[in-house]
């Protein structure tokens, strides 16, 4: 970021929630938005905004708003051209990688101040710039939609020059009712 003013703003979308987090020179650590005084900082998705970034029947103009609405809680209308924005998705896939940036043009955000990736590509960047200590071995992402965990690994190949790192997903688990409850019967 190069000017005081700028801010650079972290969107992860899916089809069941959002979570907005901001950050620019003049503070000391990123503010994640929280719905009300409980802290809520996951916030629901509505089912209409998610079909239309996936292009399912809904006119952009859906997520346009909905992108417009949860900006405007952290920046002015006036500062949507400074912004710089990392939006994550759980999968890339065409239509996301497509009508997010579309939606988000239509506010005034230049194309080349927006940034999307997935949730694999999001837990690899963060890892590896973390303290070498993290990484130096296997990490393991855990990921919950709905009622079904993910697990994902993070392995870096030493043995190879360059070091070759891989994510792959190593398992998923279904989870009911009892085990949401912590029971063992």
């Amino acid at each position: 970021m190069q000017q005081t003013r700028d801010v650079a703003i972290g969107l992860q979308m899916s089809a069941s929630q959002v979570q907005i987090t901001w950050f620019n020179q003049t503070m000391k650590e990123p503010v994640t938005a929280s719905a009300d005084q409980e802290e809520k900082v996951i916030l629901p998705m509505e089912e209409k905004v998610w079909k239309s970034a996936c292009g399912m029947g809904e006119e952009i103009a859906t997520l346009r708003d909905f992108l417009q609405e949860q900006l405007l809680a952290v920046v002015s209308k006036a500062q949507l051209k400074q912004i710089r924005i990392m939006v994550t998705v759980p999968q890339l896939t065409p239509f996301l990688s497509s009508r997010i940036p579309q939606a988000l043009e239509l506010l005034g955000i230049p194309r080349k101040n927006i940034y999307i990736q997935d949730y694999l590509a999001s837990f690899f960047h963060y890892t590896i710039n973390q303290k070498k200590e993290l990484w130096n071995a296997d990490v393991v992402l855990l990921t919950c939609e709905k009622d079904v965990i993910e697990a994902h690994l993070l392995h870096i190949d030493r043995t190879k020059s360059p070091a070759l790192a891989t994510v792959e997903s190593v398992g998923t688990q279904s989870m009911g009712e009892r085990e949401r409850d912590g029971r063992d019967d």
